[in-house]
């Protein structure tokens, strides 16, 4: 059997093969539970069914040389199935085996003889535990395989993982077995709500028709991938346009002529988004045409004498033409540079 510490969203458990792995206690002391009075819990994964597997199979081995006193949780095919003391194999219905992890359950002598098995929370089936005289204290657990007696080898394999077992020695009540279900399900399938931290450091570079985006790589463990965002306006609102694995991404279908706003955030393997980084924009016009009709002209001159001396400022309005965060002398050089230059953005190349 192969033991990890992420089988189960991101906990351990135990792998086993489905051909040779199982795991044995044959130690379990005189006084073990009575199977006529018994409850199990047996948190599993069934990866494949290849007939009857067992997942759990307990006998007490010792004074008992038929084997009669057995708990064990088994699928067959579709089914899953269950056996208690010397009572009969009872079958759930069919179709209900999935390969899903699940909270299986075996109660033995709520009333009278009867026993059941729960999937979760749901009964699934019914039976008996048979003659109470047969009902001997355990002696042996076997995970992982059926093995009738100590002269037999092991057989009937599971391919499945187990991450917790439990044996209660006395007939939980049902509201018992919802309290133990809750804190098995808080245990092994609590869902993990905490997101990653935005990612930071986003660049924008404008090229011929395309945007070249970076950004610092997250370092969560369980970090999915990125997804992000474009807007034409500095303010939004912000539209999802791909997805990426790593930290860079091309935007290839950015027109000439425009200005694109950009954010990313970062996504886990629980779905869980971060908030949006700090935005980043690309200039795909020539430097100066604040308004973007394909001129720099006087109506550029209006637009930026009103960001004149601003600091401080991210885009300021596309004045900020050198991307030094302020509106002065070097940019209105860049502007003067391309006085009243006309370009079709649908041919120039930048």
């Amino acid at each position: 059997a192969t033991y990890a510490a992420d089988y189960i969203n991101g906990h351990a458990a135990v792998l086993f093969n489905g051909s040779s792995d199982y795991l044995q206690d044959a130690t379990l002391a005189a006084g073990a539970p009575d199977t006529a009075s018994v409850t199990a819990f047996v948190v599993a994964k069934v990866n494949a069914v290849t007939g009857t597997d067992y997942l759990m199979s307990c006998q007490d081995m010792v004074t008992d040389s038929s084997g009669d006193n057995r708990l064990r949780f088994a699928v067959d095919g579709t089914q899953w199935r269950h056996r208690v003391g010397d009572g009969g194999n009872y079958d759930s219905a069919s179709d209900l085996v999935d390969f899903n992890w699940h909270i299986q359950t075996v109660v033995s002598g709520q009333s009278s003889n009867l026993t059941k098995m729960l999937v979760d929370s749901d009964v699934v089936m019914t039976g008996t535990h048979g003659t109470t005289a047969n009902c001997l204290d355990l002696s042996r657990i076997n995970l992982g395989a059926y093995h009738s007696s100590p002269t037999n080898g092991p057989k009937d394999y599971a391919n499945c993982y187990i991450a917790e077992v439990l044996i209660y020695e006395g007939s939980l009540t049902d509201t018992e077995i919802e309290q133990v279900h809750a804190y098995l399900d808080s245990k092994w399938f609590a869902v993990d709500s905490i997101p990653p931290a935005a990612p930071m450091g986003l660049t924008a570079t404008a090229g011929d028709g395309s945007v070249s985006l970076d950004w610092p790589d997250n370092a969560e463990n369980d970090l999915d991938g990125y997804r992000v965002y474009r807007s034409t306006s500095e303010t939004g609102p912000f539209s999802l346009i791909a997805t990426a694995v790593g930290s860079d991404y091309e935007d290839n279908d950015a027109n000439k002529g425009m200005v694109y706003f950009y954010t990313v955030s970062a996504v886990d393997t629980s779905n869980n988004e971060s908030a949006d980084s700090d935005p980043a924009y690309a200039n795909l016009r020539i430097k100066g045409d604040l308004n973007g009709n394909g001129t720099v002209n006087f109506l550029d001159i209006s637009l930026f004498a009103q960001n004149w001396y601003d600091s401080n400022c991210w885009y300021c309005n596309g004045a900020d033409l050198n991307g030094d965060g302020q509106v002065e002398t070097g940019d209105l050089q860049m502007l003067v540079e391309n006085w009243m230059i006309s370009i079709d953005y649908g041919l120039v190349l930048f």
